[in-house]
């Protein structure tokens, strides 16, 4: 048994999508989670900002004496995550291997999509994986830059993100794949529209919920399960506005008391 939290780290709010999850899978298991709202989006950036900007947050959580990490983030997993596990003792998890395996499973078609954000896209990262583990799966792979903004602005429920949606999609929608990755993990908070607007004929995968499966086991594995009667209180903080971090983790969580704390990392 470890009392010990799990570090989570995103971008921004999207890792809240990882945390829903684990709150209902593991909910014996305290949550520190930190988003670099100040430095979003990551999907634009360099691979070298990239994993400069989380090796602070990975820092950070180190700080906080967590027993793993989990990345929350596909471009940060993309990017960052194999310089980071050379550079860290502490376990650290990414969204993508999961998220592939479980695509894996659910196409009939073997023709798989992935939105993602524009630097995980230029990995290629999930093609390649795809590509080592079932060579006859035909993957396409498309880049959506405004879903991110519309998740952090709050706006992933109205008129607006619904049109946008719908145009940004316009290529999915007439591909041939069947079976449709959510390669962000802000992306989950826009599934209702993204599902409105594929229909059911595409299968949609969430790599951030498959990834609290393998944590879960991760932690059976390695005896890091908390198996105790109490758990402490989840934890929130932001590089950025508490407010914009508070408001969307309290819809999406269902915790009106939530409230998330500012931290100030280098530059």
């Amino acid at each position: 048994m470890d009392t010990r939290p799990i570090g989570f780290l995103d971008s921004g709010v999207g890792g809240l999508t990882v945390i829903k999850a684990v709150q209902q899978q593991l909910p014996k298991e305290q949550v520190i989670f930190i988003a670099d709202q100040a430095h979003l989006p990551y999907g634009t950036k360099t691979p070298t900002e990239i994993t400069n900007y989380v090796r602070f947050l990975v820092n950070f959580l180190e700080k906080q004496q967590v027993k793993l990490i989990v990345f929350a983030c596909n471009t940060a997993t993309a990017w960052a995550l194999p310089t980071l596990q050379a550079e860290t003792k502490i376990p650290l998890i990414g969204v993508i291997d999961s998220g592939v395996q479980r695509a894996l499973a659910v196409t009939q078609t073997k023709k798989v999509g992935v939105i993602a954000t524009p630097a995980t896209i230029k990995s290629d990262v999930y093609a390649q994986k795809i590509a080592q583990l079932a060579p006859q799966v035909q993957t396409q792979s498309w880049e959506m830059p405004h879903f991110v903004p519309l998740v952090e602005e709050n706006l992933y429920q109205t008129a607006q993100a619904q049109e946008l949606v719908q145009q940004d999609l316009r290529q999915v929608r007439t591909s041939e794949i069947d079976t449709l990755i959510l390669g962000c993990t802000h992306y989950p908070l826009l599934r209702p529209l993204i599902a409105q607007t594929l229909g059911t004929q595409i299968k949609l995968v969430d790599a951030g919920v498959a990834t609290v499966q393998t944590l879960q086991q991760y932690l059976l594995d390695h005896n890091l399960q908390n198996s105790g009667e109490t758990k402490k209180s989840d934890l929130f903080y932001t590089t950025g506005e508490q407010e914009q971090l508070t408001v969307i983790a309290q819809d999406w969580l269902l915790d009106p008391n939530l409230t998330a704390q500012k931290v100030i990392l280098p530059d």
